[in-house]
């Protein structure tokens, strides 16, 4: 909030330009900067302190020791769901979509009602009014069943734009792609989402598998309240065990993201290193950040599909094309 930075803003700003004004002013004229000192008075007497070696001309500097307070007492006062909404909010790639240009032509904006639910995800407020959904489930104000719903619309939309983000990346760094290859599966009819067509490192062919995991989940919650990203490691540990058999022949990645936009361990690594390729041809290095901008857009656009969709009997078939 505005009031919130007010403050650290004024106290930095006097600090910023007093070397000028005393430059400006005869030393007659002014004396001790009684505005300061009580500024930074009742700054210090809501229990913060600077930082050791901090620049005293920086709102940031000022601003940072409230902010991390303020997140502190929001974790300890909150329940296991808004924790685990919490802890993956604060997680740099959970917020990067936010950063994307809103440009058509690039597939980068999203439409009115779906940024309306993916920031009320992001804050923990009210999505929808309590209904059920078409699975005969009740669902509350918040809407989170629709995101793990069996009967969820969006999980194949959004597992499908995942795995076109990632086929798109690596064409434009130079390495050709296809997706459900033929002839790659672990012997029993399963295959990968994709693959390079000529090698990615080492003499090996890029074997990728993505899936997207919901942080709110109950089989997922608790360890969510506990470290962001624990949803999407656990899933590319199965993703490894479960393609164990094709790392003798190809690089085997598993891309992991959860709903509220963390990522698993191995997944920013490759998603890294892609951008990094990209980078080699275009010699622009924002590629990896639009990269992760692209791939927390798909994420936020199966999401809002989900839970709109969850409503059993509102929308029809023409409106559910129009999403």
């Amino acid at each position: 909030m505005s009031k919130d930075i007010a403050l650290p803003a004024f106290i930095s700003s006097l600090h910023a330009t007093e070397g000028l004004v005393r430059s400006i002013l005869c030393r007659t004229q002014i004396g001790d900067n009684r505005e300061l000192g009580a500024a930074v008075e009742k700054w210090r007497s809501e229990g913060l302190a600077l930082d050791e070696g901090a620049m005293e001309s920086r709102q940031r500097s000022w601003d940072e020791p409230k902010s991390v307070a303020t997140a502190a007492k929001l974790l300890e006062e909150a329940d296991q769901l808004s924790r685990a909404r919490l802890l993956a909010s604060a997680c740099r790639e959970s917020g990067l979509w936010l950063h994307a240009l809103p440009v058509p032509t690039l597939g980068t904006l999203l439409d009115a009602e779906s940024f309306r639910v993916a920031i009320a995800l992001r804050v923990g407020s009210d999505i929808c009014e309590s209904h059920v959904c078409r699975c005969g489930q009740r669902v509350d104000s918040r809407g989170l069943h629709g995101l793990s719903c069996r009967y969820s619309a969006g999980r194949h939309p959004r597992h499908a734009a995942l795995n076109d983000v990632i086929r798109r990346a690596l064409i434009s760094a130079g390495i050709p792609s296809v997706l459900e290859p033929l002839g790659v599966d672990r012997g029993d009819g399963k295959r990968p989402d994709g693959i390079s067509v000529f090698p990615f490192t080492d003499g090996r062919c890029l074997c990728w598998d993505a899936t997207c995991v919901d942080t709110y989940a109950a089989s997922h919650l608790i360890h969510s309240a506990l470290s962001p990203g624990s949803a999407a490691k656990e899933a590319e540990g199965r993703k490894r065990r479960k393609y164990a058999a094709l790392g003798n022949r190809y690089r085997f990645e598993p891309i992991a993201v959860e709903t509220a936009g963390s990522y698993g361990g191995t997944t920013g690594a490759l998603l890294a290193e892609i951008g990094r390729r990209i980078t080699d041809v275009t010699d622009d290095v924002r590629e990896t950040y639009w990269l992760e901008q692209r791939v927390g857009l798909a994420v936020q656009r199966g999401n809002a599909f989900s839970i709109l969709t969850a409503v059993k009997d509102k929308y029809d078939d023409r409106s559910l094309g129009a999403l």
